[in-house]
Parts: structure tokens; sequence; C-alpha cells
């Protein structure tokens, strides 16, 4: 059997790391022995999201599908995030009758459970992100509503400092505005 190994984590942070890629590889690895596999590829995305499927590891494994049997990958959401993505590759297997493992849960796509749990599991990635994007996002514009200072500031500026030098915590910005007048006295 020829198999793919797809390795994935979102961030550089991660990907520097490498704690996360070397558990999915040894993980991936030896399912694939333990299935008898002879000949074991692996594809590998640093630092890419799971959000799209333009990822170069991805598109290559894609481009390769005609030369294998199985693709063990350590859960679902590192081949993709979204529903629509993850079922037009299970599809996409399909057609090349190409086995997906993921090996967290040791399910197998092959079976209806397996497929149904996948489903499950897919829908509640993404509602997971869903959920977590809108509090961000909500958070984010209390702030910007309050004044408060967040993300970096703009290119060539800095965050008032106090007379350490450390950056001052966040000020409403009519605060900021009477902090920098006291400066310039």
């Amino acid at each position: 059997m020829k198999a793919a190994l797809y390795l994935r984590v979102a961030t550089e942070e991660q990907a520097r790391g490498a704690l996360s890629l070397t558990v999915q590889e040894q993980r991936c690895r030896a399912a694939a022995l333990q299935d008898a596999c002879q000949e074991i590829k692996l594809y590998r995305d640093d630092g890419y999201s799971g959000k799209s499927l333009d990822r170069p590891a991805l598109q290559e494994l894609l481009s390769n599908l005609g030369n294998l049997d199985v693709i063990y990958a350590y859960d679902q959401s590192r081949l993709r995030r979204s529903q629509r993505d993850w079922w037009n590759l299970v599809e996409l297997f399909a057609q090349h009758e190409i086995r997906i493992v993921g090996v967290a849960q040791q399910r197998d796509l092959d079976t209806a459970t397996g497929r149904m749990t996948s489903g499950i599991l897919g829908a509640t990635y993404e509602f997971y992100l869903e959920e977590l994007r809108q509090r961000i996002n909500d958070a984010l514009m209390l702030r910007v509503r309050s004044g408060l200072k967040h993300g970096r500031p703009a290119y060539g500026y800095d965050w008032p400092r106090d007379a350490r030098g450390e950056t001052m915590p966040s000020l409403p910005a009519k605060e900021i505005g009477q902090h920098e007048r006291q400066q310039m006295d």
C-alpha cells in the first residue's frame, strides 16, 4: 500500500516549535506502519491555516492522488476547517478510491460510523471557529468604541510609556491626549 502522511500547523510559531508536527508525524507514521504500508510519503504544511485548501503540500498531495491508497492525518482538521471543503475532499478521495484515516480519533471514513462522526466533528469545528471569530470581533469593536488601544500601533508610532519606559496600560483616547500634553510640558 502507498500512503501519504499529511501534517499541518496553522502558525509559524507552532511550526518553529515543531512539537506538534513531530507528534503528528509519529502518530501517522505508526498507523501507516501498523497497516503494513510499504511506501510512505510525507506532506507537511508549516504555518498554513486550514481555512483554505491553497497550501503547497496539500496541493502537491492532491496532484499525486493517482499514486496513493490511503491518507493519514492526525485528525480531519489538519486537512481542512470548512465543512464544504471537507466533503469535497472526501468525494475527491472516494473517486480515487483512497482511504482517509484520522489517527487521533482512530476513525476510518470507509465505515458509516466514521463518516457520521466525521460530519459531526466537522460541524463542531466550524461552529467553534465561527463563535471564536465573532467573540474576537465583538471584543475588538468594544475596545474601539471605548477608545482603548488595541492591536499594534501604526508604523512609526508607539504606545505611551511611563517614566521607567514601560508601556502604559490601555487608556481612553482623551487620557492618552492628556498624557502626551503632560509629556510636552
